[in-house]
């Protein structure tokens, strides 16, 4: 790839809807005359021993990481900012993490319509699998670091890619899961060090677990399910994490959840009033959540604008909606707390729908970046077209402005499914044929 074929922040051009967002013009309103915004700075593109490392020809990818991918990834700037300060330094010195982040920035890149050849996505992705491979013979603690955040961002290029490869991302995430579990066993402290970047990481790692879990996938396994979930999941010490967009009192209950998928899709035709009850005490435990959430409960450190706050307050509504609807799939219709086949779900469906519609979507860090999730799971559920349509119009909206692969993915999965298609039925009762995370 010639250095002039990648432009240092390109906007989307071909999108799927008729104006999508330019990254160029939002980060240079961040950025103002001086180009990079101070406050990420976090390397120089000039100049610096560390970016030796860099091939040139490479390196106006490494700034789109800096610049659009962490954009499509954060929920406001601190979340940026945090993004690239835990990612960009360990990469220049990790041969396996830097090749990652560049495929990462070239599948973004696709994604959005932009110039990018795949075959160098596939030289990127093939190099930083290769190198893994090696590092991981390493019992450095250094090493691990960096290998988990390799093992985390090749996730996030399936996520983001327009083409994902069935079940690669799980691969990944298992792979993450099993470093964590390495860390957590060696007691390593920095694990408890809330800057550390490890301890991001982990987050990060929680975040995509959460999702995986939540939307249902049902023959997830994990290798390192004995990574212990942060204090924040502990009845009294919830809060909405400003990373995952949603209370950290959900993560139990989507781990129920993906136990609930998995016992259905093993045991289809033995379904029994007993079995149920659990279903039932848990749609009552979320119901109850909503209706004491705290406006105000984030990070006690963590400090965002009253706007930011609403809209965080809303998506956290919707994925306690996004919650409900995954266990009214497992409540027996005849249930009070279920209401019948239509009126509790599609209550929860005209929620997420509400919900969302009433943030402030634009193409920067916001809340609106954690949408995708509870937009899939509203859309498996509507019934009614005027709420597939307004699902749709969601999605190309979130697309837009962040470009993710996994939002055309998810289009095209409810398009699909909605006409009755007949795999795509067989996907929504067994997750495992499923190639995307909509995350």
């Amino acid at each position: 790839m010639a250095q002039d074929s990648v432009p240092v922040a390109g906007g989307y051009s071909g999108s799927i809807i008729d104006s999508p967002s330019s990254y160029a013009d939002t980060a240079a309103a961040d950025a103002g005359e001086g180009g990079i915004p101070p406050s990420l700075d976090l390397l120089s593109f000039s100049s610096g021993p560390e970016l030796t490392i860099v091939p040139a020809r490479f390196r106006p990818l490494l700034d789109y990481f800096q610049h659009a991918v962490s954009r499509s990834l954060s929920c406001h700037e601190g979340i940026r900012r945090d993004i690239c300060s835990a990612i960009i330094p360990i990469s220049l010195q990790s041969p396996h993490l830097l090749a990652a982040v560049l495929c990462v920035s070239a599948c973004h890149r696709q994604s959005a319509g932009l110039p990018q050849g795949y075959d160098e996505i596939t030289q990127l992705r093939t190099t930083a699998i290769q190198s893994l491979n090696i590092a991981l013979a390493c019992s450095d603690r250094g090493e691990s670091e960096a290998a988990l955040g390799t093992s985390l961002v090749l996730c996030m290029c399936e996520i983001v890619s327009p083409e994902a490869k069935r079940d690669t991302w799980r691969l990944h995430l298992s792979g993450a899961s099993a470093l964590l579990s390495k860390l957590y066993a060696q007691r390593t402290s920095i694990l408890r060090q809330p800057s550390s970047a490890i301890a991001f990481m982990k987050r990060i790692y929680l975040s995509l677990k959460a999702i995986a879990l939540g939307c249902g996938m049902a023959s997830y396994r994990f290798i390192g399910d004995e990574v212990p979930l942060d204090d924040g999941s502990l009845p009294g010490n919830d809060y909405i994490d400003d990373l995952a967009g949603f209370s950290t009192a959900l993560l139990p209950i989507f781990n129920v959840i993906n136990r609930l998928d998995k016992s259905e899709s093993n045991q289809r035709a033995s379904c029994s009033v007993d079995a149920d009850m659990p279903v039932h005490l848990l749609i009552q435990r979320v119901r109850t959540m909503l209706a004491v959430r705290s406006h105000s409960t984030f990070r006690p450190t963590l400090v965002l604008p009253e706007s930011t706050q609403t809209d965080f307050y809303l998506l956290d509504e919707a994925y306690h909606h996004m919650a409900l609807l995954q266990l009214y799939r497992h409540a027996a219709p005849a249930s009070p707390l279920y209401g019948g086949p239509d009126p509790a779900t599609q209550v929860s469906v005209r929620r997420i729908i509400s919900c969302i519609s009433d943030m402030e979507i634009e193409s920067l860090p916001c809340p609106g970046v954690a949408t995708l999730p509870p937009l899939f799971t509203a859309g498996r559920a509507a019934t009614a077209p005027q709420d597939r349509e307004r699902i749709l119009r969601l999605l190309d909206k979130v697309w837009g402005c962040f470009g993710m692969g996994n939002v055309v993915a998810t289009r095209e999965f409810l398009q699909r499914l909605w006409s009755g298609d007949a795999l795509c039925r067989e996907e929504d009762g067994d997750t495992e044929t499923w190639d995307f995370l909509p995350y």
